[in-house]
């Protein structure tokens, strides 16, 4: 404490000395006149001096005993060192530091508004601006939700589902999509036709089969315009005796009205017929023989076995199975021929055919129904063969009796006999191929050939073997 009141001691001689005196109130202002009235002013006659607390009196005027050095030395060295104890003049000093809370502990994470923060040495830092398309959740910054989880809806073809607050793909729709679910499969119908081994009737070469060959050859080219003209696709598969017969009598008087074509091409390149090999293997003609006979004629190229019995339990079993290699000719044994695309699986005389739908591969004989994905056979279901069973199937689909994955499948058989009058054909585009456009035109049925079916089945229905079977 000594040192403190000679410090302020020293401090204050050393103010005066530089500042002057204090102004003290008591002191008569000297008056002031107006440069116009001025006189003369002695400056040799010494201003009056304030009284002797008048600071302005110079310093080394006082008493030398008053004199003091205002010169700032140690304290300990001029006054020697301050031996008085704080704690005996003030008590000791029992104030605690102050003590800090942490804001957080460990790990922990929160949001902030949109900054997301972490728990750092008992202190919340922020470790990302949540911005955008994202959202602080948790102190994480996460995608903003688009949608409530649970929900789907239709983009495109494709039918989404909310998961985790975003938008996926559940499924892609292969007939499209709407009212956010899946349109429901079409069913892919096949029109066809068989020309028997019996005809034309009579023995080949004869006035008879000529007279034969001729008037199928003008049913044919009928039904051939009534497809084209509905739009519609039809498939011709003949056995080896009509084949036979155009080899026999396509000559150029009988090609003038087919512009100069035998009557397979005009079917196939004007009226977009499909052609396709069919043999009953009942005579020395088998199935590579019916297709090198398609060649001959330029309409070759299929490799649709068309119709066989599947059973192995009956004798007429066709041992389709053979086909897994190329198969040589009986008629012509210089010809080979694989076919890889059954249809028609059938009984004789088609009393027990099977009701089924779907493509798959036949695993083997006595697992005809087992799809063999390494299989190299396909086999397309015909279902019931009629209208009613195509509606049926489409209903199946819908309901998710069959699965979406499934392509569903249907044929039917439009016989020679069935546009062999005029009559006759105007049934068949009334009764059979009007329903069919009506149902195609609601998104029900997609009207094809074999060939090009399992081609769908590959390419949109990912080969996805199905067998749906009553």
């Amino acid at each position: 404490m000594k040192r403190l009141r000679v410090l302020l001691m020293i401090l204050g001689v050393a103010a005066a000395a530089v500042f002057g005196p204090a102004c003290d109130s008591d002191v008569t202002p000297v008056d002031t006149v107006t440069p116009a009235d001025a006189a003369p002013v002695d400056t040799t006659t010494p201003v009056d001096t304030a009284t002797p607390e008048d600071t302005t009196t110079p310093i080394d005027t006082a008493p030398a005993s008053d004199t003091i050095d205002t010169t700032i030395t140690d304290p300990d060295t001029q006054l020697g060192p301050d031996t008085t104890q704080r704690d005996t003049e003030f008590g000791p000093d029992t104030t605690q530091p102050d003590t800090i809370t942490p804001e957080c502990s460990g790990s922990a994470t929160r949001c902030s508004g949109a900054n997301a923060q972490a728990c750092s040495a008992g202190s919340w830092v922020t470790v990302a601006f949540c911005e955008g398309s994202t959202t602080c959740q948790n102190g994480v910054c996460v995608p903003t939700a688009a949608c409530t989880n649970g929900t789907r809806r239709c983009s495109g073809s494709a039918l989404q589902l909310c998961s985790a607050g975003q938008w996926t793909t559940e499924q892609t729709c292969i007939n499209g999509c709407s009212n956010d679910q899946c349109k429901p499969n079409p069913v892919y119908v096949v029109l066809f036709t068989h020309i028997e081994d019996n005809k034309p009737a009579g023995v080949l070469g004869s006035v008879e089969s000529r007279v034969s060959y001729l008037k199928l050859r003008s049913d044919l080219i009928n039904m051939g315009e009534a497809a084209r003209r509905n739009g519609v696709a039809w498939t011709l598969q003949a056995d080896w005796k009509f084949l036979e017969a155009a080899r026999l009598f396509e000559d150029a008087s009988t090609m003038a009205s087919t512009g100069g074509r035998n009557i397979l091409r005009y079917l196939r390149d004007s009226l977009g017929a499909v052609i396709d090999p069919h043999s009953h293997e009942s005579t020395v003609y088998n199935y590579t023989d019916v297709a090198y006979l398609l060649d001959q004629l330029g309409v070759g190229g299929s490799t649709v076995v068309g119709g066989h019995i599947w059973d192995p339990s009956l004798p007429q079993f066709a041992e389709w199975d053979r086909f897994r290699v190329p198969v040589a000719g009986r008629k012509y044994p210089q010809a080979s021929w694989r076919g890889d695309i059954l249809m028609g699986a059938a009984t004789p005389n088609h009393v027990n055919d099977p009701t089924v739908s779907s493509v798959w591969r036949p695993r083997n004989r006595g697992s005809y129904f087992t799809d063999d994905p390494t299989g190299n056979i396909v086999n397309i279901g015909g279902y019931k063969g009629d209208i009613d069973g195509v509606s049926e199937l489409w209903n199946l689909g819908k309901a998710g009796t069959i699965a979406s994955s499934c392509i569903l499948t249907s044929t039917y058989h439009i016989t020679t006999a069935n546009f062999a009058t005029p009559g006759n054909l105007a049934a068949v585009e009334r009764d059979v191929i009007a329903p069919l456009v009506s149902l195609r035109v609601s998104g029900h049925v997609m009207l094809t050939d074999f060939t090009s079916l399992v081609s769908t089945w590959r390419n949109q229905y990912s080969a996805t073997g199905c067998v749906y079977q009553q």
